[in-house]
């Protein structure tokens, strides 16, 4: 759900190739980028340069809605971008399914940049959606979806 959320908040135009996995991208620098969803970090934003690649960033996902278990997986999140930073990653964030206050989640995940809630990326009438298709494309480097507000509404579970 949420790597297809991050497909639809890019232009079409910037979208070289894309797989059930992985979305390629050609970045207003003339760079190509790879959106990959994997397993450690569930997914992965690397930019290629000449030569070699940058990891720029890594996303967790903590998808449980029990909220007593929520430090359980922020702890998680942590260690998975203690790894992700081991390999150069340079920047984190971590999408979480149980309300939690953010100085909570900044506590137990300190590594991460930003958080998200994963009903307010997916749920067209929260404005979650908005601040979370800034923030992929702004990273990505890329246009928005010139149909960004209808896509949003249209969007069947």
């Amino acid at each position: 759900m949420v790597f297809r959320r991050i497909r639809q908040a890019i232009a079409d135009t910037s979208v070289l190739s894309q797989t059930a996995t992985t979305i390629t991208l050609l970045n207003a620098a003339g760079r190509t980028v790879s959106v990959s969803f994997s397993s450690d970090p569930d997914i992965a934003v690397t930019e290629a340069l000449d030569p070699g690649v940058r990891n720029t960033l890594a996303v967790e996902i903590k998808g449980g809605a029990d909220r007593s278990n929520i430090h359980n997986r922020l702890g998680e999140a942590e260690k998975s971008h203690a790894k992700a930073k081991a390999k150069g990653f340079a920047e984190f964030w971590t999408i979480i399914n149980a309300a939690v206050p953010l100085a909570t989640a900044q506590t137990e995940s300190p590594t991460t940049n930003l958080f998200f809630n994963l009903d307010g990326i997916t749920d067209p009438s929260d404005e979650g959606v908005a601040r979370f298709r800034e923030a992929v494309t702004s990273r990505l480097g890329v246009p928005s979806s010139t149909s960004s507000v209808n896509f949003w509404r249209s969007w069947r579970y």
